[in-house]
């Protein structure tokens, strides 16, 4: 219970601490983040699947939006 609730607290971090970038060129479809080192990065204005980047985004992801999880992460 403890990892869980450590892990909802950093995504909550993560989110919170994202920047957007206000970009007037970027069609109304895709939104523009500034990542914490600085890269540009377009995400899709609405978000169809998912892919885990590790266990614990699973776990995250699959609590969240199960729906939408395209594949699970391994452990190896």
């Amino acid at each position: 219970m403890k990892k869980f609730i450590a892990a909802l607290f950093c995504l909550c971090l993560f989110v919170s601490c994202a920047k957007r970038k206000a970009d007037s060129e970027a069609p109304a479809s895709v939104r523009v983040w500034t990542d914490s080192a600085g890269r540009v990065v377009e995400v899709p204005a609405k978000i169809e699947r998912i892919a885990p980047s590790g266990p614990l985004a699973q776990i995250i992801l699959y609590s969240l939006c199960p729906d939408k999880v395209i594949g699970w992460a391994s452990s190896f």
